[in-house]
């Protein structure tokens, strides 16, 4: 089974095949309750300001420290933070606009929201 179908998806998906391919008469998973998956704690992740704070301290000297400290201090994605460009950023007005995302596919990199295929033709 695929990582990512869920196993219900799946077997609804078989069921409605056999359906239409006059091996059952009706599909017997539109009968049964979709599993219960219970909701994850989002916060469970987030960083403490001081956890925050002692990130950014050891990573000051880091050539990205100022890539670290516009991620903890935007919450914009890793994509977003690849993606942007220094005419997104207005010093003066102290304004950084997200235009694009970047996304790493197979070890190659490209704009968010295309197919590796799209991004790099063969």
């Amino acid at each position: 089974m695929s990582a990512g179908i869920p196993v219900s998806a799946a077997n609804t998906s078989a069921a409605s095949a056999a359906v239409r391919h006059g091996l059952l008469a009706r599909n017997p998973t539109d009968f049964a309750d979709k599993p219960k998956v219970p909701q994850k704690d989002v916060t469970e992740t987030v960083w403490t300001p001081e956890q925050i704070m002692a990130f950014l301290e050891q990573t000051k000297r880091d050539r990205l420290a100022p890539l670290w400290q516009t991620a903890c201090m935007t919450g914009l994605r890793r994509s977003e933070l690849c993606g942007l460009q220094w005419p997104d950023i207005d010093l003066d007005a102290g304004v950084l606009s997200v235009k694009r995302a970047r996304v790493q596919i197979d070890g190659a990199y490209g704009p968010a929201g295309t197919t590796l295929k799209k991004r790099f033709p063969r």
